[in-house]
Formats: structure tokens, C-alpha cells, sequence
């Protein structure tokens, strides 16, 4: 993530921390989010009010592309995907007034704006690139004169030195992970980490649907998506210098998200003002037609609308404010803290809902690292190991007090891609918080017994060495599951081992106390997904 959405979240944080709430609870999170995407609407708003008017083809165009379902799916959450859509429309906005009559002030206005969008998502960065391509185009097409053209260089000039500004910021906010490595060099190494996380399953073109924008068009609103192809021809053939710009930009930026291998719904949620823009031209043609036609606009809006209703409804469930600090209330504070968190992979929460964006790799699923847990629980380094995989978990590296954070893999949609929520991710998905201490392996005809107090205790029973998966135990140990973790040769009859009491226990089903989790078999080994 940027470094700057995170400085945003700072007020947040301290006065989560002033009211004493749970580390992981996201509430005043979510309202700070909340905030700033009314100021999105309003921002938005006012520039359509500045370039039309305030009368009704304003207002349904702007309703059409703002109050839709991918707004509702991200927007009350962290979300660094829709609020900057306003800041890039206002980009485009000073650019071309820039064309028209260069300011000083306006200039070093867009270099902030441009550093901003950069520093928030990486991706922002395509702004500067599309106003740079597009620019040009339309002075071609427009014939215009030279001092046109040394605005156009002044925009190039702009756009450079957003261009070290945001990378000269990565550098810095990069420091606590590649500080060895040379301040200009971070960022390139970013990009380059980002860029293998999907080898194993052949490259990130092979791990996205290329196809999940055509396929949840709806999500950008219907009436949006009806009148967006006649709004850009509308624009490019009659519009003004700042609606061809508009036209040009979004003709640009979708083309740059299909060029590149990641996709996901909310990547173009960031169109969302310039659709309304685009839109209001069209709207006005259509209220100067036949009734049928407006009759038509009035029911896409409103089907529209109510699929927007509806996913906004589901913010409603107790899943949102509970699940994950519900998942992490065992952890302690940092001060009562002697032990260590240890992490393989990231922890995956699935809300509650049927059904998800179609092909969408991570739609209505929040995944969690060490990095956000340690920091907020103040932890220390010297209390959280990260570990590469879970097979290089092994006893040596685990004391009785420490916490273990494990799950047999990050959950996202694979191909074949299928419709549904869950339908698509590992059924075998396990997810557990466990407390190590040392148990007691007693022998028996078949095997083990786990001597504990309690006979309905769960155990994540871990193995000598590494490569080895650790095994789910409950009272009962098989013969050939304790050879296969111990590597024992001659069997003893009574053992002290080390293990993780099962606090917290998550399946394909969703996350359960351990008191109310599903009972599993004997000894069930962890899945390596």
C-alpha cells in the first residue's frame, strides 16, 4: 500500500488508542473512510456544478455513476480506490485550464495532486502518464499554437517532478524493509517483490481473470454502463476542450488496466466521476426525446439504485465490526506480551455473503499479515517471527507462551472461475490462533493420548523438522501420524512435546471460538495449499 493512505489512517489510530478499544477493532477506522468518501461525493458534486449546471441531467448522471454497488462494496471499508477518482478528474480539470492560461500556482497545485494520487496507489501514477499521452493528442487534433504546446511542456515538467517526489517518498517509507538497500533502488525492488507473488501459479495473467470488467459491468451502475459509450463518442465529436480531455483520459486508463495482469472490480471504481461526467451530455439529449426514452433512463436508474441499496445493506452484519479483532482477542498486550507471534502465511476472512463479483480474485475477502497485527499491538520485533511457509515451522523454533497465527494457505479465486462467494476458494481451507505449550503423549494400543485436562482441547501438534506438516489433534494421536511428525524409530511411551492449543479455529465456513467450533477428526494434518 501506499505510505500515504497510511498516514491518513493515523488520526484513526490515536483516537482508537485514546478510547481504549480493541487493537483490531476498525470501527473508527471505517468512519474516517466514511468521511473522506463524503467529501469524494461532494468534491464530485461541485466540479460537475462548476462545469454544467446543478439541473436534473446533472444529478442523474451523477447518481447513476456514483451510487453504485462497487461503491458500497469498498467505500465504507479501507479503501485507497474511489476517493482518489476525484483528485484524478481534478487533474484532468486544472490541466486543461492550464492549456488555457498557465499559472504558477495551478502548476505546483498538480504536482502535489500528482505526488498525492502516486503516494496513496502505486497505480495513480497512470494519471501523470495519461495526462502526458493524452495532452498531445488533443492539441494534435485541436491544431493548436505553440503556446499551447509550452503549456503542454510545462504539464511534462509538472509531471517529472511528481514523478521524483513520489519516489523519493517510497524510498523513505521503504526504509524498515530494504534498508540496506540504496534510497533510489527501493522502489524499483518493490515493484520488481510484487511482481513474483504469483509464480507458483504461472504469473499474475494466470492468477487473474481478464475478463472481470466486462463481466461485472453492472457493478458500475446499469444506467452508467447503458450511456457511457454515447457520452465518449458525444464528447470526443462535439465537446469542449475539457470533455475531449475527459473522453481521452478514461479511453486511456482503461486501456492501461487491461495491459496489465492484475485485475480486480474496484481497480476502475476510480472512473466513477468521469462516467458522470460523460454521462450529462447524453442525459440532456435523452430529456429532449421521447417520453418512452426518459421512462427507460428512470427504470435503469432505479434498478440501479437498488442494487446499490443492497449491497450497502450488508454493512449491517455484525461479520464487518467483529470478525477478525473477534478472531484476534486471545492476543495479548505488548507490555504482558514475553513470548512471539509467528506467521506463516496471511490470514484470510471471508464475509458472510452468497455471492461475489464474478472471476474477482479477492472480492469480499480481507486478508491479514504480521506487519498491521505487530503494529497494532505495539509488538516489538523481538515478539513476532514471519516464517516464509508453513512447512519451515518446526519444535526448535517454538516456546511455550508463543502464539501461533497459521492458516494452510491465502484464500482467492482460481481458475476455473465459478459464481458464488465461497464456491471457488480451498474447501479444505483451515485457519487457526493457537497458544504453544508442552502436552503430554501417553502411549496406547493405537497410538496416542494426549493427556490434557480437558479432553476436548484441539491441538496443532508440531514436528521436529521442517518440511513436515503439523497436525490437528484432539485426545488422540495415530501411531503413524506421531512417527511421521517426530521421526521417532522406536516408539517411547510417554513423550513431552511441543504444541499449539487451539484458541481460534477457521474452516471454509467461517471463523469459530474454540468452544463452538466444528468437532475434527482424531488427527486431521494441516492442508498446504
Amino acid at each position: 500500500r501506499g505510505p500515504l493512505m497510511a498516514i491518513l489512517m493515523m488520526p484513526a489510530e490515536v483516537l482508537k488508542t485514546a478510547l481504549g478499544l480493541q487493537p483490531m477493532d476498525v470501527r473508527v477506522a471505517h468512519a474516517l473512510m466514511a468521511l473522506l468518501h463524503l467529501a469524494y461525493l461532494i468534491g464530485t458534486w461541485l466540479l460537475l456544478v462548476r462545469v454544467y449546471s446543478s439541473d436534473l441531467s446533472t444529478l442523474v448522471a451523477y447518481t447513476a455513476a456514483m451510487v453504485t454497488p462497487v461503491f458500497f462494496s469498498y467505500a465504507p471499508f479501507l479503501s485507497h480506490d474511489i476517493f482518489p477518482g476525484f483528485l484524478a478528474l481534478w487533474m484532468v480539470y486544472l490541466a486543461d485550464a492550464q492549456l488555457r492560461s498557465p499559472l504558477h500556482g495551478r502548476w505546483w497545485a498538480m504536482v502535489a495532486m500528482g505526488a498525492i494520487l502516486a503516494l496513496i496507489k502505486q497505480t495513480f501514477a497512470l494519471v501523470w502518464v495519461g495526462i502526458a499521452i493524452v495532452v498531445p493528442l488533443l492539441l494534435l487534433v485541436q491544431k493548436a499554437d505553440k503556446s499551447k504546446w509550452r503549456s503542454a511542456l510545462g504539464l511534462l515538467s509538472a509531471a517529472a517532478l511528481s514523478g521524483v517526489i513520489t519516489w523519493l517518498g517510497y524510498g523513505l517509507a521503504l526504509a524498515p524493509g530494504l534498508g540496506s538497500e540504496p534510497l533510489w533502488l527501493r522502489p524499483w525492488l518493490q515493484m520488481t517483490l510484487i511482481s513474483t507473488n504469483y509464480a507458483a501459479e504461472g504469473g499474475a495473467w494466470q492468477a487473474f481473470y481478464p475478463w472481470v470488467y466486462a463481466q461485472n459491468l453492472w457493478a458500475y451502475g446499469i444506467l452508467a454502463m447503458m450511456l457511457l459509450l454515447p457520452g465518449l463518442v458525444l464528447a470526443l465529436w462535439r465537446g469542449s476542450s475539457f470533455e475531449r480531455l475527459v473522453a481521452l483520459f478514461w479511453l486511456f486508463f482503461v486501456v492501461a488496466l487491461h495491459l496489465t495482469p492484475y485485475k480486480e472490480v474496484r481497480y476502475l471504481a476510480v472512473l466513477a466521476p468521469f462516467n458522470a461526467l460523460l454521462l450529462v451530455a447524453v442525459l440532456r439529449r435523452i430529456w429532449q426525446s421521447r417520453v418512452i426514452y426518459r421512462l427507460a433512463v428512470v427504470v435503469l436508474l432505479v434498478v440501479g439504485i437498488a442494487l446499490a441499496v443492497s449491497e450497502a445493506q450488508r454493512i449491517r452484519d455484525p461479520y464487518y465490526a467483529q470478525a477478525i479483532s473477534d478472531f484476534l482477542q486471545p492476543l495479548p498486550k505488548a507490555d504482558a506480551f514475553a513470548g512471539r507471534v509467528i506467521i506463516a502465511s496471511p490470514l484470510s476472512f471471508v464475509s458472510p455473503e452468497d455471492q461475489a463479483y464474478f472471476g474477482d480474485r479477492y472480492h469480499r475477502i480481507t486478508h491479514l499479515t504480521l506487519a498491521p497485527i505487530a503494529s497494532a499491538y505495539g509488538y516489538r520485533a523481538s515478539h513476532s517471527m514471519q516464517l516464509e511457509k508453513l512447512l519451515d515451522l518446526s519444535a526448535d523454533l517454538v516456546s511455550p507462551g508463543d502464539i501461533g497465527l497459521f492458516a494452510s494457505g491465502a484464500l482467492g479465486r482460481a481458475r476455473p472461475f465459478v459464481r458464488g462467494n465461497r464456491q471457488g476458494l480451498a474447501s479444505d481451507f483451515i485457519q487457526i490462533l493457537g497458544l504453544a505449550e508442552i502436552i503430554v503423549l501417553e502411549r496406547e494400543p493405537e497410538g496416542y493420548r494426549i493427556a490434557a485436562q480437558d479432553f476436548r482441547v484441539s491441538y496443532l501438534v508440531i514436528p521436529t523438522s521442517k518440511e513436515t506438516r503439523p497436525t490437528i489433534a484432539e485426545g488422540h494421536l495415530s501411531e503413524s501420524e506421531a512417527v511421521r511428525l517426530f521421526a521417532w524409530g522406536e516408539l517411547p511411551q510417554r513423550a513431552d512435546v511441543i504444541a499449539f492449543r487451539i484458541l481460534r479455529y477457521c474452516n471454509w465456513n467461517g471463523c469459530f471460538r474454540v468452544e463452538q467450533a466444528p468437532e475434527p477428526k482424531d488427527s486431521t494434518t494441516l492442508p498446504q495449499n
